[in-house]
Order: structure tokens, then sequence, then C-alpha cells
């Protein structure tokens, strides 16, 4: 599927991944909550680590949360254009990025 390991794909892990550690525990909780558990538990550390670096373990997380989200809305029957959904994302976006304390790569 991949030609070489999909963990060196562009994400090089930051000097400072040890930050992105509660970052990634708190995803995985997060998905485990939505019903889509991550096994095995591989994250640097834990009983079968993957080698992938916390940061790219919350890279992963998110798409999959942004996965589940969008399985569940569209149960719902809501896409991503309904204009409810979009202004929620786009201010919620904006008190996100105002508040970040992170620099951008």
């Amino acid at each position: 599927m991949y030609d070489s390991d999909p963990w060196t794909l562009g994400c090089e892990p930051p000097a400072n991944d040890q930050i992105w550690a509660p970052v990634a525990r708190s995803a995985r909780s997060a998905l485990e909550t939505l019903g889509f558990a991550i096994d095995p538990k591989c994250l640097p550390g834990e009983a079968e680590p993957c080698g992938g670096t916390f940061a790219q373990h919350c890279v992963a997380y998110f798409a999959a949360i942004s996965a589940v989200s969008d399985h569940q809305m569209e149960h719902l029957g809501i896409g991503p254009q309904d204009p409810h959904a979009s202004e929620i994302y786009e201010r919620s976006l904006k008190v996100i990025r105002d508040g970040c304390q992170l620099e951008s790569r």
C-alpha cells in the first residue's frame, strides 16, 4: 500500500514531541468514547509501540476523529455544507486558532 513507512511521509517529529503525549492520549480516549477503539495501544512507551511519535499519533487520531464525525453527521442527515454546522465549525476554529500557544510549522 505504501512505498515507504507511512510514519515518514511528510511528518518529521517536532523537537518537543513530548508536548503531544497528553493530546495523543486524549484523542485516543475520545475515539474510544465515540465507539472507535484503537487496538493495540501503541503509543511510545506502551506495551506494543509501533514506532510513531506522539505527534504522528495525533495526526492519525485526528484523522480518525474526523472520519467518525463525518460518519455520524451522515447518520443525522447533515452534511459538511450544512449552514449551521459550517458556522459552528468556523467559529470554533477561530477560537482555537486565536488561543493557540503552539507555533505553526
